[in-house]
């Protein structure tokens, strides 16, 4: 392939995987989830005051999971549903709330150093949980498989997987 197709390819690549939605928790591999799940349950843990479940709504932002760091920003909206304190992930079967009472904005990343930061605030609070962010590792997209070249469980292919065998 000469270089003008190959960055046409590029560029047609790029154009597709911007151009997803990022709001469908079912059209994310096992690995996003994982991460998005984490974000689910601590945000209606610290939020236990707010009688409705908590469910994802889209992520936003820069999207970063590799094999050893991930930098996954969440955010969540509460629904109809009471809380159930054993059931805290995504449910399917609770609709977002017609007028939501608050935006939770969660970040869940690998830290520098190797451990996990989890972070939830309301929306309108993310400014002062600048600090606590900055803790992210910055070593995203550094080597490594990129989730959208890691295989799942029963041989289905990720999102983006383009050219998965």
């Amino acid at each position: 392939m000469n270089g003008a197709g190959l960055f046409l390819f590029l560029s047609a690549v790029v154009l597709l995987s911007s151009a997803h939605k990022w709001d469908n928790y079912d059209s994310f591999n096992k690995h996003l989830k994982t991460h998005i799940d984490k974000a689910i349950v601590e945000a209606n843990m610290k939020f236990s005051a707010h009688r409705r479940h908590i469910n994802f709504h889209r992520l936003v932002g820069r999207l970063s999971v590799t094999s050893q760091n991930y930098f996954v920003n969440v955010m969540l909206l509460p629904t109809i549903c009471a809380k159930n304190e054993t059931e805290l992930r995504q449910r399917k079967d609770c609709p977002f709330q017609a007028k939501p009472t608050m935006v939770i904005n969660c970040v869940v990343c690998s830290r520098r150093g190797g451990t996990e930061l989890v972070n939830c605030v309301k929306h309108l609070d993310v400014k002062k949980s600048k600090e606590i962010r900055a803790e992210c590792s910055d070593d995203h997209n550094t080597g490594g498989a990129s989730i959208l070249s890691l295989k799942t469980s029963h041989n289905e292919q990720p999102f983006g997987c383009i050219g998965c065998v």
